[in-house]
């Protein structure tokens, strides 16, 4: 009976860190989709001009 116990046991722990896995894997995905529709948001940002003053820096004078 011993080894029936230790068998039941070893495959407890199994699906223990199968389980534990498995939420470890979803939630690293919840995080990257998180930092990749940040990024995503920061891009849009960028990439409309705030203003008029977008323009300030395009024409330097170099003559004195």
């Amino acid at each position: 009976m011993s080894s029936v116990s230790a068998t039941n046991s070893g495959s407890g722990q199994q699906i223990l860190t199968a389980a534990l896995s498995k939420s470890l894997q979803e939630a690293e995905g919840k995080m990257a989709l998180q930092l990749l529709e940040a990024a995503a948001a920061t891009t849009q940002v960028m990439a409309t001009p705030a203003s008029s003053s977008a323009n300030l820096g395009s024409h330097i004078n170099i003559k004195a």
